[in-house]
């Protein structure tokens, strides 16, 4: 029964190590994207197009 309750555990505490590199990777995607469309606003030739 023990060794159940340590499985359990070690596989709960593996998912959520995935779900944070998940999250931080979505994080650093955003990031990257939010400085594309600031880097594209800042070529724009004029207000009307940024």
């Amino acid at each position: 029964m023990h060794n159940n309750s340590y499985y359990e555990r070690q596989m709960d505490l593996s998912s959520d190590v995935h779900l944070a590199n998940d999250i931080a990777i979505a994080i650093i995607g955003e990031i990257h994207a939010y400085n594309l469309y600031a880097r594209l606003a800042e070529l724009a030739n004029n207000e009307q197009n940024r």
